[in-house]
């Protein structure tokens, strides 16, 4: 998971995880008003090759804040 600022190339998060413990966080504080962007890659497992319509991809990204934030996908749809 990567976590940058809409229009830098700096990385302002980069964390790695396992789904073997099921979650992970990036802990973020004191960001100034912005947009942001929140890339996330999965490595699926070899089963996902060998018989992909037994494949469930499903993750869900939360965001903690003292404001509303909204969440949109890589079309812009929330």
């Amino acid at each position: 998971m990567l976590v940058r600022k809409v229009g830098t190339t700096e990385a302002i998060a980069e964390k790695y995880f396992s789904d073997w413990i099921g979650f992970g966080h990036v802990y973020l504080t004191d960001l100034e008003p912005g947009e942001y962007e929140i890339y996330l890659q999965y490595a699926w497992p070899k089963g996902t090759t060998e018989k992909p319509e037994q494949t469930v991809k499903d993750y869900t990204i939360r965001i903690y804040a003292p404001v509303e934030v909204t969440i949109t996908d890589s079309s812009g749809k929330a």
